[in-house]
């Protein structure tokens, strides 16, 4: 089955997401307590039927690459894997 099939993108989710992000940044006293609240959520989980990923990507907005142009890419693997294996 193709990821375009299993993945979708979630607008409330990614909302509320951002929303959570924004409101630290704008009522925490310093730019550190902001990272600090942020940096609690893990960069992915899964809540309910839905795996949830965030990154913050600070460093690539200061500089100046357009919130549009970054994205992230999923890989699925064409058969199972053993995480047991070593290599």
């Amino acid at each position: 089955m193709p990821p375009t099939d299993r993945i979708a993108f979630a607008e409330n989710a990614a909302q509320a997401e951002a929303s959570m992000a924004r409101e630290a940044s704008t009522t925490a006293a310093t730019y550190f307590d902001t990272r600090s609240l942020i940096a609690r959520r893990p960069d992915g989980r899964v809540e309910g039927d839905h795996a949830l990923f965030g990154f913050w990507t600070t460093e690539l907005l200061d500089a100046l690459v357009p919130s549009g142009d970054i994205f992230i890419e999923i890989l699925s693997p064409l058969d199972s894997l053993d995480l047991m294996r070593a290599q």
